[in-house]
């Protein structure tokens, strides 16, 4: 049985993004902890956002045994040149799956077998190595009664939370607006400001940003 999901997995992984910079040649490492009792067998490969086939980067080794209490890293690598002569950033995914070892007993067992997606940035060498407060380039207008954000920047920007005036504890239903494009937030009720917060390169929570509609 697989299960896709950070929450339900028995190892650890040490961030859920990864930047790769081709200024800082093109390279990445994702370390994975198993605390457990039990061994298992890690296989990692890496799609595209839509989960498609992409050959552009590559994992390595993309099929480890991770003994219990032990740990093991994730190599990246960009292996495109093309790549680094884009003009924006271009998102990938991670994909770790987990297989438990089996025990030697008699009888069937049920094997739960957890996918975790981790998201991988390629960073190309037109873009600066680091965002920045880039973020804050957001620009943000009602169309039509909807709520609108537009990114100018050549980044991904991905938000941790984003609320109308001072109600903080209504999220609006907003993930991630991609670089140079427009996207419509969901439940947005109307009001003359709204505010903001971004999960940066090392998965910290940016403090707020406030904006006048």
């Amino acid at each position: 049985m697989l299960i896709s999901g950070q929450a339900q997995a028995s190892l650890i992984l040490d961030q859920n993004r990864v930047v790769l910079s081709a200024n800082e040649g093109g390279m990445g490492v994702v370390k994975v902890d198993n605390p457990t009792d039990r061994d298992y067998l890690i296989q990692s490969w890496i799609t595209t956002d839509n989960n498609g086939v992409q050959e552009a980067l590559f994992v390595q080794p993309p099929l480890v045994k991770i003994k219990a209490h032990q740990k093991v890293a994730l190599h990246i690598e960009a292996i495109d040149p093309s790549l680094a002569e884009q003009p924006q950033e271009k998102l990938y995914r991670l994909n770790v799956k987990e297989i438990p070892k089996v025990e030697e007993k008699s009888g069937s067992q049920l094997i739960l077998v957890m996918l975790t997606k981790v998201k991988v940035l390629y960073r190309p060498a037109a873009v600066s190595p680091e965002m920045g407060n880039q973020y804050k380039k957001l620009t943000w207008k009602k169309v039509a009664g909807k709520l609108e954000v537009y990114n100018p920047t050549p980044y991904y920007v991905t938000f941790s939370k984003v609320w109308e005036g001072n109600d903080t504890t209504h999220a609006l239903d907003a993930d991630m607006v991609s670089p140079h494009s427009r996207m419509l937030i969901k439940g947005y009720h109307g009001a003359s400001d709204v505010n903001y917060r971004i999960i940066n390169d090392y998965g910290d929570i940016s403090k707020p940003v406030h904006v006048k509609l």
